[in-house]
């Protein structure tokens, strides 16, 4: 898999410093234009200021979790594609008003880096 960002700009929201780090490192060899935020509250005016093409979100987060970012996200930025990770069994695709964010997958931890390709290629297509 070796897919090419050619400067699409992505945003890696985690509250893991590790997975920002090597996220960062794995997509900007890829050619994409990264940034990383550890809290909504950090990625927030990133978002306003760079308007990302891709999100990876983190469903949980501190104070405030990924679907409730999203839904202020959603409110000046509904280009974004975004796919969230979750740690959690938890099934977010059956409710309706997760629906309406229009995220384009949902993945659960452990995520492999040959995974998250596969399903950026996807979405890039």
């Amino acid at each position: 898999m070796n897919i090419q960002g050619n400067n699409l700009k992505l945003i890696v929201v985690d509250d893991i410093e590790d997975v920002c780090e090597f996220m960062q490192s794995h997509f900007r060899r890829r050619g994409f234009n990264v940034f990383t935020a550890g809290s909504a509250e950090d990625a927030l005016p990133i978002i306003k200021e760079q308007a990302p093409d891709i999100m990876l979100l983190d469903v949980n987060l501190p104070q405030m979790n990924g679907i409730d970012m999203l839904k202020l996200v959603r409110q000046f930025n509904n280009t974004v594609k975004v796919i969230m990770v979750t740690g959690y069994d938890v099934e977010l695709r059956k409710d309706p008003e997760f629906q309406r964010l229009n995220v384009f997958d949902v993945m659960h931890k452990p995520v492999t880096i040959e995974a998250l390709d596969l399903n950026i290629e996807k979405l890039l297509k």
